[in-house]
Parts: structure tokens; sequence; C-alpha cells
């Protein structure tokens, strides 16, 4: 009798392997799929008229799925060519694509699933290993520049204190890649900024003299985004005047008088979208 209950388990443990196995090739495929079909503006601006209801239970699905990975391979992800990782990567460069839309961005940071999403990108990216989770990063700092766009989408960033993730994302070991999406989500951030939590998170945990060290060290593009955050800062120069480690850093007028000024568009507000930069759409699958 225990010999047929463990055969019976051991066929049922394989049943359940392969059924695991094919769930995560099929979606691999089909997430892969609607990733390309999502680069085309007209397809998402179809899913938001037509098919709300349906988005909300993708964000939910993607939610799941993208926590679930973290939590089962931690700090050692699979192959990035497994079906688990193609599966979540999938999933992930189609809620970016959402938000390169105006009316995407609106939709995550209104429904309820799109800001639990947020939140769990924003708490487990410090749990992402690099390099090999790179891709992933990616694009959830895509994501993340595009709601900054969105008013409401940068007040909930700015609650959920995006800022203090940002410094390791900076470091000398990143790819050279990531700290330019990480300098343009902290540019974005930093527009106009007034909120005093923030500006001390981008002081402790990431640092003036950090981003004045990408201005030497780093490619012209990325020097390029630092000088502008750092021109962003300079204009909260009245709020953090009070704080000690803004001279710590070294922030004076002749460091001010150094930099050349980057030339923008104004800072008003057009339908919820701050119209300050363009958003990144992830237009294929890497």
């Amino acid at each position: 009798m225990m010999l047929l209950q463990c055969l019976d388990l051991r066929l049922y443990s394989r049943k359940v392997m392969h059924q695991s196995t094919f769930c995560a090739s099929l979606g691999a495929v089909l997430g892969n799929l609607v990733w390309h079909a999502s680069r085309f503006p007209h397809v998402v601006e179809l899913w938001l008229s037509k098919f709300q209801a349906k988005l909300g239970e993708f964000l939910c699905i993607v939610n799941g799925t993208f926590v679930s990975f973290i939590n089962t391979y931690g700090s050692v992800f699979p192959s990035e060519n497994s079906d688990e990782f193609q599966f979540v990567k999938g999933l992930c460069g189609i809620v970016t694509n959402l938000s390169a839309s105006p009316g995407g961005r609106q939709f995550l940071v209104t429904h309820p699933n799109g800001k639990n999403l947020l939140q769990k990108m924003v708490k487990l990216m410090p749990v992402v290993p690099l390099p090999t989770g790179n891709s992933l990063a990616r694009l959830i700092l895509m994501l993340l520049y595009n709601v900054s766009i969105n008013k409401s989408g940068l007040q909930y960033l700015i609650e959920l204190r995006i800022c203090q993730i940002l410094g390791p994302y900076l470091s000398d070991s990143i790819s050279a890649e990531l700290k330019h999406l990480s300098l343009r989500l902290l540019q974005s951030i930093t527009f106009e900024l007034r909120d005093e939590l923030t500006i001390d998170d981008i002081l402790t945990k990431v640092t003036v003299t950090r981003i004045q060290e990408l201005v030497k060290t780093e490619t012209e593009i990325v020097s390029s985004i630092a000088k502008e955050v750092i021109l962003n800062l300079k204009n909260c120069q009245s709020s953090l005047i009070y704080d000690g480690r803004f001279c710590q850093d070294r922030l004076d007028k002749r460091t001010w008088g150094r930099i050349k000024p980057y030339q923008r568009s104004g800072s008003f507000f057009i339908y919820g979208t701050r119209s300050i930069r363009k958003p990144i759409r992830q237009t294929k699958p890497h």
C-alpha cells in the first residue's frame, strides 16, 4: 500500500512539473508576442478603450508573477533565456509600453492594481541581482520614468520614497545604461522638486557628490543628464540651504557657474502629464 502511494506521489509530482514547465513556456511565448504588439500606440489605445477591466486583471497577474519570481529566485536569477525569465520580462515589457501612453500612465497610477504593482516594483528593485537582472531592472526603470511624467504618478513615486533605491544604481559597478536610466528618473523627479523628504533622500542615499563624479567620469550622455540633475537641485537651493549636508556636498555658487544650463520646456501640466520629457517605449524585446 505504501509503495503504491509513493508511486502515485511521484506520478503526480511529474505531472505538476510538466504542467509548470508548459505554463512557463506558454507564458514566455505569449508574453513576448503581446510585448511586440504593445509597442504600437493604437494597440494600447484599443486596450484602454475596450478592455479596461481585463487590463486591471492583467496588472494583478503581473504583480503576482513578478513578486513570485523575485521571492523564488532571490539573488540567483535563472538564465535570461529561460522560460521563467522570459515570461516575467515579457509581462514587465508590456506594462512599460503601456506606461509610454498618456492614457496608460493615468490608468496605472489610478487603478488599485497598477498602484500595487508600482509599490511592489519599488520595494523589490533593491533585491534584483545585477548584472544577471540588468534587463529586468532596465524595464522597471523605464516604467518608473514614464510614470514620473504623470503628475499623479510623480506624487505616488515620491510617496513611495523612490529616491531611496536609486543610490546603488549609480555606483561604479553598474552598467552605463542603468546609470543613464536612473539619472533620467532622478532628473524627472528633481524637476521643480519641493518635497523636503525626497530632497533628504537624495542628499543621504544618492548624494550630490556622487552625481558630480558622474559628470566627470561617465559617457557624454550620462554626464549631460547628471549636469541637469545638478541644475535641478540648484533650483531647490532655497529649500536646501538650511541643511549642513548641502554645504558638505560643496554645492556653492562656483559649482553652479561652471555648469552650462540645459534648455527645456516649461513645467506646466497637461491632462496630468508634465511636459518635460518624452516617455520611453521598449520597442522590442531583448
